[in-house]
């Protein structure tokens, strides 16, 4: 679906995770950010919504698996 990737994790073990991941629209291996540092890609965190004002720490973003679990990352 268009706007949409799904990546599947097989046999992680049970804990607490963080995603974080960025649209490399120029294919240059970098996030690329603008004069201030702030991000010229897209981005994202799991379990964050609302404004980033600084870069969360892995707390804000765990959230745990235990069997199947599914999340969605939103990107900015």
């Amino acid at each position: 679906e268009e706007g949409k990737q799904e990546i599947v994790f097989k046999d992680l073990p049970s804990a607490s995770y963080a995603i974080s991941v960025f649209h490399d629209e120029n294919d240059n291996g970098e996030l690329d950010k603008n004069f201030v540092g702030l991000p010229k890609e897209s981005y994202g965190f799991s379990e964050v919504t609302g404004l980033i004002v600084k870069l969360p720490s892995f707390t804000k973003c765990s959230f745990d698996v235990a069997g199947d679990t599914s999340i969605t990352v939103k990107m900015r």
